[in-house]
């Protein structure tokens, strides 16, 4: 099953947390099995610009990461911080699932993991 993802406002601001706080990041983490989709994932990410570090790439607002790559599955990591982050890591989470749509060949699987929000320091 290919799950899309649904942007989720509560997750880094929840309403019991009090005021909005925009020093926040968040890591939405898509995991992929299916060889064939794992492999047009990583295709679209290595064409992406390079991020602060060599395993990273930069898209749009948002930093992502693989986590974790085995030839039939794949753990990408979505990145992204400050008041828009919501819609920077569910820009990203649709082009994914778009590309495991398109690669599927009736066995591809594609879940979210929201890992807890960060506060990032300020400059």
């Amino acid at each position: 099953m290919i799950e899309r993802y649904q942007i989720n406002y509560d997750w880094p601001w929840p309403q019991e947390s009090g005021p909005f706080d925009t020093h926040v990041q968040i890591t939405l983490v898509a995991h992929i099995t299916s060889a064939a989709a794992a492999q047009a994932v990583v295709a679209w990410f290595q064409g992406l610009p390079e991020g602060k570090a060599s395993h990273q790439r930069v898209d749009c607002g948002a930093t992502m990461h693989i986590r974790r790559s085995t030839p039939a599955s794949l753990d990408l990591a979505i990145s992204a911080a400050g008041q828009d982050c919501c819609e920077m890591v569910t820009d990203q989470a649709t082009v994914i699932a778009d590309l495991v749509e398109a690669a599927d060949q009736g066995n591809a699987t594609l879940r979210w993991i929201e890992l807890p929000p960060v506060t990032v320091p300020t400059r």
